[in-house]
């Protein structure tokens, strides 16, 4: 399956939005097999444009989280920790 720069581009906006490879390919009109495998293979540039969309959208999360535990949010200091936790452990990986 040839993934130009503009379908890039398109996958990144999805991805951004947390939309799921089957509804992207549906949207995007590509084949869902096809574009699984390309989002599966390291090297391809439509993984690189997934994840750069899917990690612009966790880090906004992650930006208000920390602001949410700098107020006392109980729950938005157990998910800092548990975003450190994932850090030390995609070291490991």
């Amino acid at each position: 399956m040839e993934i130009n720069e503009e379908i890039c581009s398109k996958i990144e906006e999805l991805a951004a939005k947390l939309v799921p490879p089957s509804q992207m390919a549906a949207l995007l009109d590509l084949n869902e097999d096809g574009l699984k495998l390309a989002l599966n293979r390291h090297s391809s540039a439509a993984r690189k444009a997934f994840l750069r969309g899917m990690a612009g959208t966790a880090n906004k999360i992650r930006e208000t989280n920390i602001e949410l535990a700098e107020t006392g949010s109980p729950d938005a200091i157990h998910g800092c920790f548990t975003s450190m936790r994932e850090m030390i452990n995609d070291l490991s990986d």
